[in-house]
């Protein structure tokens, strides 16, 4: 094994002793030769999959063995096969905020995409990583000097995300798959991550309801993907927060993704905050004939008759309207007769 790959061996070990020692010969060699070579060791060597040890490093999420390799010279931004950089695994791992402030305080962009157009955002919303205290109120301060070691709020929140927001994380930006981090956060129920992200109104866009449908194509909305996985606290919180509740994509609204999953609390949910049942999808195929054609579990039978309901409350409202219209009707029939029987007496 080459002294390379050396270097990289004891990132993965985690020994920082062997790591120390082997730059520190490097470094007291004066014809830059380490141990009788005149080869000197690259400190941003990479493995078969483009992995640098300061990939290793952040993946273990060892900000100590970090502060090694970025000291001697390992760069940032250096991408692996898959174009993930660095931040990318440090966010993605979300084992200690420190490895994430370390890579943005030198300077590691945080809207970088990797090849699947994922940036470390994506992966911090999508993961959550709740077991870290975030920094709230730099957030609020929007200081992009915030420190580490700042006060915190009194309940955990997603920390990765903040403070990939406080150096200009974009939450809007779309992977290859047309997902958001409010997306992916939406998607994987991370209902602290969606609250931030909501009350941030770095997302409004998305929230509106003047934003077209999408029917050309199977894009989802933040509303269908909580809708579809069930994350009920999620659904009622963008609904809270004004998402367009009817919005429909090539297979309809969220009531028909919700269906079509067998999420019978969040078909419950939209029906009581007002979504059209009668409304189809491109293929004419309104949530109930989802379920009739397509859904054969347990809760088939239940979904049938939450959808069939507001169908009866509807019948029932036109015949009552109907009614209304005929006794209106006849009222005004009688007093024309009435007032023609009058006149006539008069003449």
């Amino acid at each position: 094994m080459g002294k390379d790959q050396d270097l990289l061996q004891a990132v993965r070990n985690q020994d920082k002793e062997m790591l120390q020692k082997m730059l520190n010969k490097n470094k007291a060699s004066p014809k830059g030769k380490l141990m009788g070579t005149t080869k000197r060791l690259n400190i941003n060597v990479q493995d078969s999959d483009g992995m640098t040890g300061l990939h290793q490093a952040a993946l273990l999420g060892d900000t100590e063995m970090m502060k090694i390799l970025i000291d001697t010279g390992a760069m940032v931004d250096i991408k692996d096969l898959k174009g993930m950089r660095p931040l990318h695994y440090a966010a993605w791992q979300g084992k200690e905020i420190t490895t994430v402030s370390l890579l943005l305080k030198e300077g590691s962009s945080a809207n970088e995409p990797a090849q699947n157009g994922t940036t470390p955002l994506h992966l911090a919303c999508e993961h959550g990583h709740l077991s870290v205290f975030g920094l709230l109120k730099c957030l609020a301060s929007a200081d992009p000097n915030c420190e580490v070691g700042a006060p915190v709020v009194a309940y955990p929140i997603p920390a990765d995300v903040s403070l990939l927001l406080q150096h200009h994380g974009d939450p809007t930006l779309e992977d290859n798959d047309h997902k958001t981090p409010l997306d992916l956060a939406c998607e994987f129920g991370r209902y602290q991550v969606v609250e931030l992200l909501v009350r941030s109104t770095l997302c409004n866009h998305l929230l509106t309801s003047g934003l077209p449908n999408d029917v050309s194509n199977r894009r989802f909305t933040c509303l269908h993907l909580a809708a579809r996985n069930g994350h009920i606290d999620v659904m009622r919180l963008l609904l809270q927060a004004g998402v367009d509740i009817n919005r429909q994509t090539l297979n309809g609204t969220c009531l028909h993704e919700a269906a079509l999953y067998g999420k019978i609390e969040a078909v419950r949910i939209l029906l009581e905050a007002g979504i059209d049942v009668n409304q189809t999808n491109s293929y004419d195929q309104t949530a109930l004939d989802i379920v009739n054609t397509f859904t054969t579990t347990k809760a088939g039978k239940e979904l049938k008759h939450l959808l069939k309901v507001p169908e009866i409350h509807m019948t029932l409202s036109h015949m009552n309207d109907m009614l209304l219209l005929k006794e209106c009707f006849s009222f005004t029939s009688h007093h024309e007769r009435g007032d023609a029987d009058f006149e006539s007496d008069n003449v």
